[in-house]
Protein backbone atom coordinates (compact mmCIF):
# COMPACT_ATOMS: atom_id res chain seq x y z
CA UNK A 1 0.00 0.00 0.00
CA UNK A 2 1.24 3.46 -0.92
CA UNK A 3 2.15 5.84 1.40
CA UNK A 4 -0.46 8.30 1.08
CA UNK A 5 -3.52 5.52 0.94
CA UNK A 6 -2.26 4.41 4.22
CA UNK A 7 -1.96 7.51 5.80
CA UNK A 8 -5.12 8.02 4.51
CA UNK A 9 -6.55 4.78 6.49
CA UNK A 10 -4.87 5.74 9.52
CA UNK A 11 -6.31 9.56 9.20
CA UNK A 12 -9.78 7.76 8.43
CA UNK A 13 -9.33 5.20 11.57
CA UNK A 14 -8.42 8.65 13.53
CA UNK A 15 -11.94 10.04 12.89
CA UNK A 16 -13.87 7.22 13.14
CA UNK A 17 -11.86 6.62 17.20
CA UNK A 18 -11.79 10.42 17.30
CA UNK A 19 -15.62 10.98 17.12
CA UNK A 20 -16.15 8.92 20.65
CA UNK A 21 -14.24 11.73 22.64
CA UNK A 22 -16.34 14.77 21.50
CA UNK A 23 -18.47 15.88 23.76
CA UNK A 24 -22.25 16.26 23.21
CA UNK A 25 -24.81 18.59 23.85
CA UNK A 26 -28.41 19.53 23.17
CA UNK A 27 -27.73 21.16 19.52
CA UNK A 28 -25.26 17.87 19.03
CA UNK A 29 -26.42 14.58 19.54
CA UNK A 30 -24.64 11.29 19.61
CA UNK A 31 -25.99 10.42 16.47
CA UNK A 32 -25.16 13.41 14.76
CA UNK A 33 -21.88 12.96 16.52
CA UNK A 34 -21.32 10.35 14.96
CA UNK A 35 -22.23 11.34 10.85
CA UNK A 36 -20.02 13.99 11.29
CA UNK A 37 -17.14 11.48 12.33
CA UNK A 38 -18.15 9.23 9.88
CA UNK A 39 -18.37 12.22 7.02
CA UNK A 40 -15.02 12.68 7.50
CA UNK A 41 -13.75 9.52 7.42
CA UNK A 42 -15.31 8.88 4.12
CA UNK A 43 -14.32 11.75 2.69
CA UNK A 44 -10.76 11.11 3.53
CA UNK A 45 -11.02 7.95 2.28
CA UNK A 46 -12.79 9.00 -1.10
CA UNK A 47 -9.93 11.54 -1.53
CA UNK A 48 -7.07 9.25 -0.52
CA UNK A 49 -8.57 6.29 -2.35
CA UNK A 50 -6.94 4.37 0.45
CA UNK A 51 -10.03 1.76 -0.32
CA UNK A 52 -11.26 1.35 -3.63
CA UNK A 53 -14.57 3.97 -4.13
CA UNK A 54 -17.06 1.35 -4.27
CA UNK A 55 -15.40 -0.51 -0.95
CA UNK A 56 -15.89 2.82 0.83
CA UNK A 57 -19.28 3.95 -0.09
CA UNK A 58 -21.05 0.83 0.36
CA UNK A 59 -18.72 0.95 3.91
CA UNK A 60 -20.37 4.13 4.43
CA UNK A 61 -24.17 2.87 3.96
CA UNK A 62 -23.39 0.05 6.76
CA UNK A 63 -21.31 1.91 9.37
CA UNK A 64 -24.44 4.63 9.15
CA UNK A 65 -26.41 2.04 10.99
CA UNK A 66 -23.21 0.40 12.46
CA UNK A 67 -22.46 3.64 14.79
CA UNK A 68 -26.34 4.20 15.46
CA UNK A 69 -26.23 7.48 13.23
CA UNK A 70 -29.51 6.37 11.54
CA UNK A 71 -32.41 3.65 13.30
CA UNK A 72 -32.55 1.27 10.86
CA UNK A 73 -30.75 0.09 6.94
CA UNK A 74 -33.82 1.18 5.13
CA UNK A 75 -32.86 4.74 5.88
CA UNK A 76 -29.63 4.27 5.39
CA UNK A 77 -30.45 3.10 2.13
CA UNK A 78 -33.61 5.79 1.81
CA UNK A 79 -31.22 8.17 0.13
CA UNK A 80 -30.67 5.89 -3.21
CA UNK A 81 -34.69 6.21 -3.54
CA UNK A 82 -34.46 9.78 -4.97
CA UNK A 83 -35.28 10.03 -8.58
CA UNK A 84 -31.85 12.14 -9.76
CA UNK A 85 -30.22 9.05 -8.09
CA UNK A 86 -31.26 6.48 -10.88
CA UNK A 87 -31.43 9.10 -13.64
CA UNK A 88 -27.23 9.76 -12.62
CA UNK A 89 -26.81 6.00 -12.94
CA UNK A 90 -28.64 5.17 -16.13
CA UNK A 91 -27.37 8.30 -17.52
CA UNK A 92 -23.58 6.90 -16.63
CA UNK A 93 -25.00 3.57 -18.12
CA UNK A 94 -25.80 4.98 -21.19
CA UNK A 95 -22.53 6.98 -21.26
CA UNK A 96 -20.63 3.60 -21.29
CA UNK A 97 -23.01 1.71 -23.62
CA UNK A 98 -21.51 4.72 -26.15
CA UNK A 99 -18.22 4.09 -25.25
CA UNK A 100 -18.49 0.57 -26.15
CA UNK A 101 -19.84 0.90 -29.49
CA UNK A 102 -18.14 3.76 -31.75
CA UNK A 103 -20.49 6.10 -31.69
CA UNK A 104 -18.77 9.17 -31.57
CA UNK A 105 -16.29 8.04 -34.39
CA UNK A 106 -19.03 7.18 -36.81
CA UNK A 107 -20.59 10.55 -36.08
CA UNK A 108 -16.99 12.48 -36.19
CA UNK A 109 -16.23 10.37 -39.34
CA UNK A 110 -19.53 11.96 -40.90
CA UNK A 111 -19.18 15.09 -40.01
CA UNK A 112 -15.80 15.32 -41.78
CA UNK A 113 -17.03 13.94 -44.92
CA UNK A 114 -19.83 16.92 -44.87
CA UNK A 115 -17.18 19.73 -43.55
CA UNK A 116 -13.69 18.63 -43.66
CA UNK A 117 -13.04 21.49 -46.44
CA UNK A 118 -11.15 23.44 -43.94
CA UNK A 119 -10.43 24.09 -40.07
CA UNK A 120 -13.22 25.54 -39.36
CA UNK A 121 -15.78 23.79 -40.69
CA UNK A 122 -13.76 21.11 -38.83
CA UNK A 123 -14.29 22.97 -35.33
CA UNK A 124 -18.09 23.52 -36.72
CA UNK A 125 -17.93 19.32 -37.11
CA UNK A 126 -16.31 18.56 -33.66
CA UNK A 127 -19.31 21.16 -32.51
CA UNK A 128 -21.84 19.47 -33.61
CA UNK A 129 -20.94 16.04 -32.72
CA UNK A 130 -20.35 17.29 -29.14
CA UNK A 131 -24.06 19.10 -28.85
CA UNK A 132 -25.64 15.80 -30.35
CA UNK A 133 -23.81 13.12 -28.06
CA UNK A 134 -24.36 15.68 -24.51
CA UNK A 135 -27.80 15.20 -25.16
CA UNK A 136 -27.72 11.72 -24.59
CA UNK A 137 -24.56 11.47 -21.82
CA UNK A 138 -22.90 13.27 -19.24
CA UNK A 139 -21.67 16.85 -19.77
CA UNK A 140 -18.67 15.90 -17.66
CA UNK A 141 -17.38 12.73 -19.73
CA UNK A 142 -17.70 14.29 -22.50
CA UNK A 143 -14.87 15.88 -23.86
CA UNK A 144 -12.55 13.03 -23.04
CA UNK A 145 -14.90 10.83 -24.94
CA UNK A 146 -14.79 12.95 -27.54
CA UNK A 147 -10.85 13.13 -27.34
CA UNK A 148 -10.59 9.47 -27.24
CA UNK A 149 -12.78 8.93 -30.13
CA UNK A 150 -11.00 10.77 -32.04
CA UNK A 151 -7.76 9.34 -31.77
CA UNK A 152 -6.14 6.89 -34.69
CA UNK A 153 -8.64 8.17 -38.07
Amino acid sequence: MEKSKSAGFMLALFFLIAMFFVPTSETLTVAGRNTLGLLFAVIVLLVTEALPIGITCILSTALLVMFGCVPSVSAALSGYTNKIVFFILVSFGISKAITVVPLSRRLLVFLIKVFGGSSSLMLLAFMICSSIVSSIMSNVALPQFLSISSWNF
